[in-house]
């Protein structure tokens, strides 16, 4: 006859295994997946003023709704790229996506657009 002890053991294992085996898959859109937009982008000057995320403070600076501080967001708009690192929140007018320093903003395009559509996100 079984030991009831053992079987209730190895009811144990098993589950342990098993909930061990789950955890070691990574869900669809959760972790290590980049995300893309894409949108206009405006640009602004923070110019020492506040930011959302302080202790980030960098020349290359840019400001979006949901990405964590310190993101990096590699942009793309045709043959142009650029690289800005969050440290603010917004924009928050209507269409846009990020709201970067010149420097990055003229990688893409003319400063003189103020606004560029056709930018695209990864991070």
């Amino acid at each position: 006859m079984t030991n009831p002890f053992n079987l209730r053991r190895s009811f144990a294992a098993a589950a342990v295994l098993l909930i061990a085996a789950t955890g070691c898959v990574a869900a669809p859109g959760s972790g290590g997946t980049s995300r893309y937009q894409s949108g206009a982008a405006s640009y602004y000057t923070q110019a020492g003023g506040p930011v959302a995320f302080p202790r980030v403070r960098t020349s290359n600076g840019c400001a979006h709704r949901t990405a964590a501080a310190g993101t990096v967001l590699h942009l793309r708009r045709g043959g142009n790229t650029a690289t800005c690192v969050v440290n603010d929140r917004g924009p928050y007018a209507g269409g846009r996506i990020v709201d970067l320093q010149p420097k990055q903003f003229r990688q893409l395009g003319p400063i003189s657009a103020g606004v560029l559509r056709g930018v695209e996100i990864r991070y």
